[in-house]
């Protein structure tokens, strides 16, 4: 009994899927990417950015950077005076450098636990707005919480800690983001985000 060659096979079974696709395309999955939902830090994380990319895209906000370009600065000085301090000679030179390092280091911590908190995004003005946008996991449950704050003329400080008269509050069930292969769904996440933000 003869055999066909593999390689033909394949081909057959190759022309065979494309035919499929084409004539029914409902038919053939869409390709997700796979996540692991125990993993809690990356669950936060991937939620978290999934919901600054559609603040940004879908409402047409701006991220206001200012306090991760501070303290990459400030990391980027202390660094540079640990090693310089490392090949140094001399103690006076030394000690300033050690003092610089810690310096910027508790700038760094301060501007963490003051301003930033548990708050994932800031933006810039819009239509005489700026969202301040937190975001909490506890499982089972994520939710985020977005605080309008107005006027926009004030610093960056007043924008982290001016309290607001009303917030919008979404709380999704952390299995209702994600199907059984552990795939988010980002369309349905979306539209939650666009109902939850109406300015």
């Amino acid at each position: 009994m003869s055999k066909r060659p593999a390689k033909k096979q394949s081909e057959e079974v190759t022309t065979v899927q494309e035919e499929i696709k084409l004539l029914q395309p409902e038919l053939v999955p869409e390709k997700k990417g796979l996540f692991n939902v125990y993993d809690v830090n990356t669950l936060k994380y991937t939620l978290d950015t999934e919901v600054i990319r559609t603040i940004k895209d879908e409402q047409l906000f701006q991220v206001d950077n200012t306090i991760s370009t501070l303290k990459i600065s400030l990391g980027f000085i202390a660094c540079s005076c640990a090693v310089i301090a490392y090949f140094c000679t001399d103690k006076m030179t030394i000690l300033a450098l050690c003092g610089i390092y810690f310096f910027c280091g508790g700038i760094i911590s301060l501007c963490s636990y003051f301003l930033e908190k548990n708050a994932i995004l800031l933006t810039k003005p819009l239509n005489n707005h700026v969202l301040r946008v937190t975001s909490e996991l506890k499982a089972p449950s994520y939710s985020i919480t977005v605080y309008p704050v107005t006027p926009v003329n004030g610093g960056l400080i007043f924008r982290y800690r001016q309290p607001t008269t009303r917030d919008f509050k979404k709380t999704w069930k952390v299995n209702d983001l994600f199907d059984e292969r552990g795939a988010i769904d980002k369309v349905q996440l979306a539209k939650d985000i666009n109902q939850l933000i109406k300015l």
